[in-house]
């Protein structure tokens, strides 16, 4: 279960990444939008494992530029998800990732 701050945006259409779904969320607390990452299958272990995975890498790279701030994320085996700071314009995908600086 999401916390009660993240509210769905429901003009934004849910849209399907390579994770699962992602949707748009307002963080009522901070009044920022965040973008909400359900895996496809929650009762796959190697979905919790990748969930895992990313929110490594976010903290990780936590202040480089072009790279969404972690907002919140449940990494339990029930109910998993992942919140991210949401940025508008392009996605990590649409871009080649040697454009963003590297600062692990």
């Amino acid at each position: 279960m999401l916390p009660v701050n993240l509210v769905r945006d429901e003009a934004a259409e849910p849209r399907m990444g390579g994770f699962g779904i992602v949707t748009r969320y307002c963080d009522s607390e901070s009044g920022g939008l965040v973008a909400v990452k359900i895996p496809r299958d929650s009762g796959d272990v190697s979905q919790i494992e990748a969930l895992r995975s990313e929110i490594r890498v976010y903290e990780r790279l936590a202040g480089c530029s072009r790279v969404p701030d972690l907002v919140a994320c449940r990494d339990a085996a029930e109910d998993p998800w992942l919140a991210v700071q949401w940025i508008d314009g392009e996605t990590l995908g649409d871009g080649p990732f040697s454009a963003l600086p590297l600062c692990l």
